[in-house]
C-alpha cells in the first residue's frame, strides 16, 4: 500500500470517540494552512502553547473578586 492509501485509509470511530463540530471544523483549517504550506505545524504548536500559558484565559473574571474589592 503505498502512502497515499495510508493517508487515506479509514478507520472505524465509535460514537464516544467522534470528534465534535468544532474539533472537525480546526482539523480542517490546520490541513488546509498546513497543506498550503501558509503555516507549519510547529507554528500552529507554538500559537497554541502560547495561549494555553495565559493565564487565566482571555476574558475571563477570577472566579473570586480580590478581598479588598469585598463589601461585608
Amino acid at each position: 500500500m503505498d502512502s497515499e492509501n495510508r493517508r487515506h485509509a479509514h478507520v472505524e470511530i465509535r460514537p464516544a470517540e467522534r470528534p465534535g463540530y468544532y474539533e472537525v471544523m480546526e482539523i480542517a483549517v490546520r490541513e488546509l494552512l498546513v497543506g498550503k504550506g501558509l503555516v507549519g505545524p510547529g507554528e500552529i504548536r507554538r500559537q497554541i502553547e502560547a495561549i494555553d500559558r495565559q493565564a487565566p484565559a482571555p476574558g475571563l473574571a477570577p472566579a473570586t473578586p480580590p478581598k479588598e474589592g469585598r463589601r461585608q
